[in-house]
């Protein structure tokens, strides 16, 4: 039967009569009691743990998360799903991170400035107060992103991806698991008087001649297609046939995009066809062509030559390069490019876009105006050549007004100006200017660097020139003046006349003398001397009409007039070669 209290454990001591105080009762319950104790003791440190715990769970799951990461998650879903659907290449996508990545973490930062501030409106208006929150796998998400555009950064730098150079021009892995297998094709139509020709071709090179006298439109077309066996190979060149739509006076020739395969369209179309080439991976080239011609391409180098009307580039790679020689119409170029050639054009040039390459530009009779994130250049006429880069802009011959405006400096130099000239260099760089009869206006404005002007002798001008932390010197006989660690001169030369103002910091001024002879304006070209002589020469007599020797006699009639200054004209382009 059981008994209560419960009876105390087994301990011999415990029961041993023989021991001083020995009562089997009392040792018992004493022995009882602390155990219990302990027992609590432990439950309620453990229910104190367990409480603690989910009050903190509580609290975050009632916390308010930050937006940054789903924002973050659905932009590379959208981003992944452009790529996926061909949308978007994935080089491209590679290409633009290395450049912007930086701009993930400035939205993640405002994000989290714009959220901190709603929460402080919030307590401040005396409402439930619970800041949100920042979780540990959005922070590693942010790192892993920094790194990850950091070496896109690098591998674009060094490795030349935008090349290709590791098969990202490519139009998919059959490049490399098939073999590559080449068919020829060819098609001929009719031409309208006066219509338009509109080519589309994903992938492969387009040459367009404006050499058919027949009044037709040939095309030959060269395939590439990668397959594992000929049959295979078959279809897919079936499948990259090219087909013509019309639409009235304008046509269409199209080539289907097809993974694995390339087409190079070689064209011969009526001289008087006006021209557009929409190409995404290739190079383009036209010439003979009368009418207007405009290309948009992606991946490709760009030639244009002997076009008489109007031509219109678009261009979106940075290593693709634009090339254009003698056109009668104006030149307009914007987007992506690299290096970029122009000469001998006879209406207004117009460059605008990111520039990654040179820029060389030479024989413009027209207005020549190139903008990008970093330099503004204009002139309204360049007799002789101009060169730019990322560290210097080099011109000569040229006609005001000439307009110059850098965002993070240059060395300038201007040889043989004529017009009012303004420069303004914002950045460590040297200015030198040397400007012809009759006298004009000079402004320069200088961050940092030298500046050195030539200027005609004999001639009235009032100049005004200072700089802080440097010298001043000039053959005109003025006197300098140095105030507070600024040198300055100021003064009318032979009554007066055109403002020569010029403004620099740590750099010398230097105002010369220079004899420059004018420049004299060439003479206009005809419309078509410059597509006359076609590479291969028809027979007839309507191939002949702009007879050989005009165009022959153009390039020593555009020198004829500067006879005057023959001894420096030719000296020029050579010199300025020199300096780049």
């Amino acid at each position: 039967m059981s008994s209560y209290p419960p009876p105390p454990p087994n301990d011999p001591n415990r029961q041993d009569p023989n021991r001083p105080g020995y009562s089997p009762y009392t040792q018992n319950a004493t022995a009882y009691n602390r155990e219990v104790w302990k027992a609590q003791r432990r439950a309620a440190k453990q229910q104190e743990k367990w409480t603690r715990q989910q009050a903190k769970l509580q609290r975050r799951l009632m916390q308010p998360r930050s937006i940054v990461g789903p924002l973050i998650l659905l932009a590379l879903g959208v981003l992944f799903l452009l790529a996926q659907t061909g949308r978007v290449a994935w080089p491209d996508i590679v290409i633009w991170y290395s450049r912007w990545w930086p701009m993930v973490l400035v939205l993640a930062g405002v994000l989290l400035l714009g959220e901190w501030a709603l929460d402080q409106r919030a307590y401040a208006a005396g409402q439930a107060y619970r800041g949100r929150t920042v979780g540990g796998g959005m922070v590693f998400l942010l790192i892993l992103l920094a790194f990850f555009g950091i070496g896109a950064r690098e591998a674009y730098k060094h490795w030349s991806w935008g090349n290709g150079q590791y098969g990202f021009n490519f139009p998919n892995i059959d490049l490399a698991l098939g073999e590559p297998h080449d068919f020829d094709d060819s098609m001929n139509f009719a031409a309208p008087d006066g219509g338009s020709l509109l080519i589309r071709n994903p992938h492969g090179d387009v040459t367009v001649t404006g050499s058919s006298d027949d009044g037709q439109i040939h095309v030959s077309v060269h395939k590439e297609v990668h397959a594992h066996n000929d049959d295979a190979a078959m279809d897919k060149a079936k499948e990259m046939s090219a087909h013509l739509t019309t639409s009235g006076n304008a046509l269409t020739l199209e080539v289907p995009s097809l993974e694995g395969g390339t087409a190079d369209l070689t064209l011969q179309v009526p001289r008087n066809l006006a021209v557009t080439v929409n190409a995404a991976s290739g190079d383009v080239e036209i010439d003979q062509i009368h009418g207007d011609v405009s290309v948009s391409a992606s991946k490709s180098d760009v030639t244009l030559s002997a076009i008489t009307g109007a031509v219109s580039a678009h261009i979106n790679d940075g290593h693709s390069s634009f090339s254009v020689h003698s056109v009668t119409g104006p030149v307009n170029m914007d987007g992506h490019v690299g290096d970029v050639n122009i000469s001998d054009v006879t209406g207004h040039v117009s460059l605008s876009g990111d520039f990654f390459g040179d820029t060389h530009a030479e024989h413009i009779n027209g207005a020549f105006d190139f903008h990008s994130s970093r330099t503004n250049f204009n002139v309204a006429r360049l007799d002789g050549a101009v060169d730019l880069d990322s560290d210097s802009l080099n011109a000569d011959q040229i006609l005001g007004p000439v307009q110059i405006t850098t965002k993070y400096g240059k060395d300038i130099t201007l040889d043989r100006v004529q017009g009012d000239t303004s420069v303004t260099n914002n950045g460590k760089g040297t200015v030198s200017i040397t400007t012809t009869m009759p006298s004009a206006g000079v402004k320069v404005v200088n961050h940092d660097g030298n500046v050195d002007l030539g200027l005609p002798d004999h001639t009235g001008f009032t100049v005004d020139a200072v700089t802080n932390d440097g010298d001043v010197e000039n053959d005109f006989n003025l006197n300098d003046q140095s105030i507070n660690g600024k040198t300055s001169i100021s003064g009318a030369i032979d009554g007066g006349g055109p403002r020569i103002s010029v403004m620099t910091n740590n750099g010398d001024v230097t105002v010369r003398k220079a004899m420059v002879a004018p420049l004299v304006p060439p003479a206009p070209l005809p419309k078509l001397s410059k597509i006359a002589p076609p590479p291969k020469p028809p027979s007839d007599a309507r191939a002949s009409k702009p007879s050989a020797p005009a165009p022959a006699a153009k390039p020593a009639q555009r020198a004829e007039p500067a006879v005057p200054t023959a001894p420096a004209a030719p000296q020029k382009p050579s010199a300025h070669n020199d300096n780049f």
